[in-house]
């Protein structure tokens, strides 16, 4: 490597082989059915009947809530945390629903099921459970709370696609689950969305709502954004594409106008292929993370999220509660502030709240949690230099 060349580590991202692009590309060009293959594959995966592919997270979360509405068209308010993606909001907009809030502890990243309680009302669609930076929530008692109000239960498992908790898979443990395959996600295919449910009226009214299929062109323009990702994630070329604005890359923005399409043939054959590598993938950053974590010395209990010991994550990216300020100072090494704002502080969401929530666990989140890169481009020295920097915020150096 050219060593004038400056290094930026991504926040989050995964590599994806060439050879799989290629692959993936010989086989959208053949015409063959890559959907049902894929879907085929997250059934087994998963132990689902039935799986449906979209073109984002966003664009699957949006669908599943339109055919929610379409079995309970009375009820017009989704039930979200108030620390999550702001993906999560966009898609209840862009589906035509006001948004609702419920807390979150700052500690542990669960639900606060007491705020859940209270956020329930006679219009509440479902309840959407976060599986935060691959950590899986409590299922059961989440769903205790809703069973008890009659409200269906949404398992987001975006950043969670092969965590699970008491022997339960993320994403399979609600009426509906969803997985994200987007770019910093435990698999990618550049982006998409997959909806999974065993609810056979779900899938029905999942399958009822028109979705415009992606074209040729969608399916040639995913394969080069593959491509570009296989070469610029490297460290020593990412600052190509992150001094570039309209990328966006390392922005969590608020938009409920984006396009709902079905998975492309290109996207789906990828997407298979990826799914293959599923517990390698997932094994690595897990490795990835307790390196991290064991450069952390005795602030590791101070700093770290506590895992619960029913619980195997994931972690697309490891969170870290640093205190406010410290993603700043630890630049550098793909060390980065996820959302901003909490939800219920989120100026352009205003207008889409269903009533005012008091969230001050999510705000607390919002101002101290930073997260580490898990993907392979995080050296042992970038480990290292976050390391000391987290031990200068403390005061004092990494046992």
């Amino acid at each position: 490597m050219n060593p004038l060349l400056p290094r930026s580590v991504p926040p989050a991202g995964m590599h994806i082989p060439l050879k799989d692009i290629l692959g993936s590309l010989r086989e959208c060009l053949l015409a063959r059915d890559g959907a049902k293959s894929f879907q085929d594959a997250v059934q087994r995966a998963f132990g689902v009947r039935h799986a449906f592919l979209y073109s984002s997270g966003k664009a699957a979360l949006s669908v599943a809530l339109q055919a929610l509405g379409s079995l309970a068209p009375e009820r017009d308010e989704v039930l979200i945390p108030a620390f999550t993606s702001y993906s999560v909001p966009s898609a209840v907009v862009n589906a035509g629903f006001k948004v609702s809030l419920y807390d979150l502890d700052a500690k542990t990243l669960a639900p606060d099921l007491a705020s859940l309680e209270r956020a329930v009302t006679g219009k509440t669609l479902c309840a959407v459970a976060c599986h935060l930076f691959g950590i899986p929530c409590d299922m059961e008692a989440f769903r205790a709370v809703c069973r008890a109000h009659g409200v269906p239960v949404l398992d987001d498992a975006a950043q969670a696609m092969g965590a699970s908790r008491k022997g339960g898979l993320a994403g399979t443990m609600g009426d509906i689950g969803l997985f994200s395959l987007g770019r910093g996600k435990a698999i990618t295919c550049v982006s998409g969305g997959v909806l999974a449910t065993d609810d056979d009226r779900l899938a029905q009214a999942i399958s009822a709502v028109a979705v415009p299929e992606a074209t040729r062109m969608d399916d040639l323009r995913a394969c080069a954004v593959a491509l570009a990702m296989n070469v610029l994630l490297r460290p020593r070329l990412y600052w190509i594409p992150q001094s570039l604005p309209f990328m966006g890359l390392g922005k969590s923005q608020f938009d409920p106008n984006f396009p709902v399409l079905g998975l492309g043939s290109f996207q789906a054959a990828l997407g298979r292929r990826m799914l293959a590598g599923l517990d390698e993938s997932n094994s690595r950053r897990r490795d990835q993370a307790r390196a991290m974590l064991s450069r952390l010395g005795d602030m590791q209990d101070e700093l770290a999220v506590p895992v619960p010991g029913d619980c195997s994550p994931v972690y697309p990216r490891l969170p870290l509660l640093a205190g406010d300020g410290h993603a700043d100072r630890l630049g550098g090494h793909g060390v980065s502030r996820s959302y901003p704002d909490s939800l219920d502080r989120l100026e352009p969401l205003r207008g889409h709240l269903a009533s005012a929530s008091d969230c001050p666990g999510a705000r607390r989140l919002a101002a101290e949690l930073v997260t580490v890169p898990t993907h392979s481009y995080l050296t042992g020295e970038d480990m290292d230099a976050i390391a000391s920097g987290l031990a200068g915020g403390q005061g004092r150096r990494p046992a």
